[in-house]
């Protein structure tokens, strides 16, 4: 009896741990996802029934299905399996968006979420398949500058399969607004608040398996990542790395002039993901060289440009202004 209980319960958890020899991870900005309420304490107005949008339950479902899509999409039909998503207005949303048959249910996603002191209310957050990771624990670090910006949030999560721990961390630094130059203080900002992050679990694990990932307003070659943050850029074939080290996976696609955002006539690889040494080469673990690359699917027309939800104040009913970017980490 008890060696059949065994091998049932052998049975039963193979399918989970042995699925796949890689982890999939994608970041993507939704794109103003606002449920349709008007919350009193952010400026949320416009996103209601009777806003600039005129933003209600069917345009919301739409959505959502949509959104839907996309993440099915990727990952050969099977959704990543760690995705950060930004300008998602808070935890209902993303329960809705992965609670629900017609939406992501089937997946079973985990939801990284806290609310930031954003104006607009719009947050960050972090989507994982609870069948391949345990959550452990949340932390989110304030972004201190003139006026409250969205905080970068910390998942750390417990690969199930190889009982390895990952620091995946969301972000969604300062815009633009204003013009590059003068509002780039903001984003050195938010970027040494990350390091500061980075470079403490690295005192204590100097092989720890750390994943950032978002809307960064910035290029990969901005100050910002490369001095602030000290992302450094790799290469595939050409760039071996060095312990300690953070490695950005935009780095050539955008150095080719690619880009997951398209604004004035020109790309620009806003969203990247950039990942410790440890995940490009170490003995559990190496980055599927060249795997980063932008999802264009449904959610681009005719040119190749991604389809927004809002066109200025017209509604065009699409996806996101924003392209999901992805890479493969390899399960040595």
């Amino acid at each position: 009896m008890l060696k059949k209980l065994l091998l049932i319960s052998i049975l039963v958890f193979l399918p989970i741990y042995a699925q796949n020899n890689y982890i999939f991870i994608a970041q993507w900005n939704l794109e103003n996802l606002f449920d349709t309420n008007d919350d009193p304490n952010t400026n949320d107005e416009d996103f209601t029934p009777k806003g600039m949008y005129k933003w209600d339950d069917q345009k919301l479902i739409l959505k959502f299905v949509r959104l839907s899509k996309i993440i099915s999409a990727m990952n050969d039909n099977k959704a990543p399996d760690i995705l950060t998503v930004c300008e998602v207005e808070n935890r209902a949303v993303l329960n809705t968006l992965t609670m629900y048959d017609q939406f992501l249910k089937k997946y079973n996603f985990g939801v990284i979420h806290k609310d930031s002191p954003d104006r607009r209310g719009v947050d960050v957050g972090i989507l994982y398949k609870k069948d391949l990771f345990q959550f452990i624990e949340l932390i989110d670090d304030t972004v201190k500058i003139d006026w409250p910006t969205r905080n970068i949030v910390m998942g750390k999560l417990l690969h199930k399969q190889t009982g390895d721990t990952f620091y995946v961390f969301a972000n969604h630094w300062p815009s633009r607004r204003g013009g590059e130059e003068k509002s780039a203080p903001a984003r050195n900002t938010a970027a040494s608040t990350l390091k500061k992050r980075v470079d403490y679990i690295l005192s204590y694990n100097p092989n720890a398996n750390i994943i950032i990932m978002g809307d960064f307003n910035d290029t990969p070659k901005n100050e910002s990542i490369m001095k602030y943050l000290q992302a450094k850029p790799f290469i595939c074939s050409k760039d071996k790395p060095q312990p300690k080290q953070l490695y950005n996976l935009s780095w050539e696609k955008a150095d080719n002039d690619e880009g997951s955002h398209y604004f004035d006539d020109e790309w620009n690889m806003l969203d990247q993901i950039i990942v410790s040494s440890n995940l490009i080469e170490s003995n559990k673990f190496q980055y599927d060289c060249p795997s980063f690359n932008m999802y264009t699917g449904k959610n681009v027309d005719s040119e190749g440009l991604p389809i927004r939800t809002f066109e200025g104040k017209r509604y065009i009913g699409g996806y996101s202004d924003h392209l999901p970017v992805y890479a493969k980490i390899i399960i040595k």
